[in-house]
């Protein structure tokens, strides 16, 4: 029997499930946001170097 999207992509509590294995949905909102904020400064730092 195939599962259906939410039992799928959700855990229990409605956090969706990530390589990270973060269940907290605030937790998980932290940690995407600090993720991405490094990432914006690497690739702002690369785009300064090649002006």
């Amino acid at each position: 029997m195939a599962e259906d999207w939410s039992t799928a992509t959700l855990y229990p509590n409605g956090t969706m499930k990530n390589k990270l294995g973060i269940r907290d949905a605030a937790k998980l909102a932290d940690v995407e946001f600090q993720i991405v904020a490094e990432r914006e400064l690497l690739l702002l730092k690369q785009k300064s170097k090649s002006n």
